[in-house]
């Protein structure tokens, strides 16, 4: 006769209305994955236009193309949030507020003093790395 596996405790969660813990544990661990990945495209993206000084060119010829920047990533936030439960949608919206994020730190950060933009992103990747 075929014998079914038996219910192991570890699959079970500890209280009611609770996950497992290794549901939690793979939920976190996505988590934190996708805010690093998020945290290094804006880093990148950051760099290149600081080294390109591509946000001093474009803010000189386009003095409103930041503030255009911040409408749309704003648009593109209250989509995301709007679809967050749709599969793939919410990874494309994710990606286009990754991409636009950094788009208006790499065109705003020249307006901030002593490179502050980099600091303010030093300061996030040391929280995550201390929340990891």
């Amino acid at each position: 006769a075929l014998a079914l596996p038996a219910i192991t405790a570890w699959r079970l969660p500890v209280d009611a209305g609770k996950l497992p813990a290794y549901v939690e544990k793979g939920f976190r661990l996505k988590a934190m994955a996708l805010l690093c990945a998020q945290l290094s495209v804006v880093l990148g993206i950051m760099v290149a236009f600081s080294l390109l000084s591509i946000g001093t060119q474009w803010m000189q010829a386009n003095p409103t193309a930041l503030f255009g920047f911040i409408n749309i990533t704003i648009v593109a936030l209250m989509l995301f949030s709007h679809c967050n439960a749709l599969y793939p949608a919410n990874y494309v919206l994710f990606v286009i507020v990754t991409l636009l994020a950094g788009c208006v730190w790499g065109l705003g950060g020249h307006l901030l003093p002593d490179h502050m933009h980099f600091q303010v992103m030093g300061i996030i990747a040391g929280t995550i790395l201390v929340a990891t």
